[in-house]
């Protein structure tokens, strides 16, 4: 599913659709999987924009959400 976004926020209709899921669907618990970047090194770390830790930070406050988070090499 794609979620339009007009100001490139990530999480803020992500929240809206999970919220809309408990409400019009009936799910106590919706599952989100948030790609993220492993580097080998800690410079690279700071060449990539953290909007996975981000969205793990304000998807904690969210309830009837699970986080799952899917770390991969680049």
């Amino acid at each position: 599913m794609v979620l339009a976004s007009p100001y490139r926020s990530m999480t803020e209709p992500l929240v809206d659709y999970i919220l809309s899921a408990h409400k019009e669907e009936g799910y106590d618990t919706v599952t989100v999987i948030i790609p993220e970047f492993v580097v080998d090194t800690w410079w690279e770390s700071l060449l990539h924009n953290h909007s996975a830790l981000w969205q793990q930070v304000l998807l904690r406050n969210v309830p009837g959400v699970a986080l799952l988070n899917m770390r991969y090499r680049l």
